[in-house]
This record gives C-alpha cells, structure tokens and sequence, in this order.
C-alpha cells in the first residue's frame, strides 16, 4: 500500500513540495489501484479494501487539509471503480427543491472531483442552488480502475459535469473522463478544471487553490460559465486575456 499523505494543496511547504503530480505520475502504472480519500469514515473503509480484498498494490491519496464533516455517503461500501455519489438534498436538504418546482429552464450540473476537493465542491455546490441551479456531487473514490459506464449512468441526465482535481491538468484524470463523456454525445456538457503544467506559487491553501481558479469561488464561476450563465470573473496577475468563453482553470478540449 502506498500513502499519498499530502495530496493536492499542502499549504507553506515550498512551490515543488505541492501535491498535485501524483495522479499524472501514477495512473499509468499497471495493475496499481488508486484510490482518492474524502474523511475518516472514507479512510477507514478504503484502507480495509486496500490491506483485506485487493492483492495487488494500492495507492491512497488524501489531504493534509482537516478532515470534513462526515455524511452518510461516505459510509457507503466500496465497490471497485465506483465513486460516491451525493445528491444536494443529503448535503443541503434546505436549499434542494422537488420536481413541481422546477421551471422550464432549470439547469443542473453535477461537480465530479477528487476527494481532497470536496470542501470546496461542497462550497460551490450550496452557492449553486442559493440560485436555483440543481448541484449534484459524485467524488471520484476511484481514479484507478474508474467505473465509466456506472458514472455516465448518472452522469447522462445533467446539462453538465464539471471535473475537479487538485492535480496538474496534463495526464490528469479529468481530461480523459471529459473526452468520454463528449464521445456519448452534446449532453451533458464536459469540462475539467485543474492546476497548469508548473510549480504553484507559495502560499496557504486557499491561497494557491484561489490563484488557480480552484476555490470554491472559482468552482463556481466555471460551473456557471459552463452552463452558458456568465458570472464575472476575478482578475488574476496570471490571467492571459483569454475570452471569457475559456473558463478559468479549465483546458481548451
């Protein structure tokens, strides 16, 4: 078993101690499962996969960040290539609303990360449906074998997905799901967001995911975008002008 213990973001420990390689470096490898962890239930559940059903070597990754509240999804069992899914009304019952009070252009979009993203995620989510945009989670367990059937089956019924990793963008998993998902047809509406291909800046979390577009603010911008709602964007020292078609943190695909 191999432990990422610092995945993603990992606050002052220098621009090249940064966690956000690992998933580009170690999904090509054969025969090594790897597996994203969200909280303690999560890990607890994980790593018993990992030491008591596989018999071939097994990555975790998971966040120096503090751990989130626990929600009963995370408690679900784990079933290999599949991700856990969380629909608004488990994680914001208050703010969901039933079929009858959807109107004709209702939109909804499902944010599919990484599980060291889900704060954010979760952040983004809530701020979402205060506008009455449908936001749906499903947290990628699995980066290594991914179930792809089992996702798109949930997947297919969304205006969009909108990938989230805390890992840089070229080799990631994101990009790899978005061209599949693009490959069943114009809906849903693929994109990924990531960190460019070079060393962050130093900082503190928020700091760097911030500069990056990967705050929940920046999650919400791209998911709004995405949906053809523009929201304006923040200036950033690093932007390039780009139109605000291309959204921030995203590739061009």
């Amino acid at each position: 078993i191999l432990g990422v213990d610092r995945s993603g973001i990992v606050g002052q420990d220098g621009e090249t101690h940064q966690g956000i390689f690992d998933i580009s470096l170690l999904r090509c490898i054969p025969n090594l499962t790897f597996m994203t962890v969200t909280s303690e239930n999560d890990m607890s559940l994980c790593l018993d996969y990992a030491v008591n059903v596989k018999k071939s070597p097994v990555c975790l990754r998971w966040s120096k960040n503090t751990c989130p509240n626990e929600c009963d999804a995370f408690s679900s069992p784990v079933e290999e290539g599949r991700g856990i899914y969380i629909k608004s009304e488990d994680f914001a019952a208050s703010l969901s609303f039933a079929e009858n009070e959807k109107s004709s252009d209702h939109k909804k979009i499902l944010l599919c990360c990484t599980g060291s993203m889900y704060p954010e995620v979760l952040q983004a989510a809530r701020r979402l449906l205060l506008e009455k945009i449908e936001a749906d989670i499903f947290i990628m367990r699995f980066i290594k074998p991914f179930d792809f059937e089992y996702f798109y089956e949930k997947a297919k019924y969304y205006d969009a997905v909108l990938f989230i990793e805390d890992g840089v963008k070229t080799g990631g998993i994101g990009l790899e799901l978005s061209e599949k998902v693009r490959a069943k047809g114009p809906v849903p509406v693929p994109f990924s967001m990531g960190f460019p291909d070079k060393f962050t800046s130093n900082g503190n979390r928020n700091e760097i995911l911030s500069d990056a577009h990967l705050d929940a603010e920046g999650i919400y911008a791209g998911a709004k975008n995405l949906l053809g709602l523009t929201t304006p964007l923040r200036q950033n020292p690093e932007d390039t002008g780009a139109p605000q078609k291309n959204l921030p943190g995203m590739v061009e695909e």
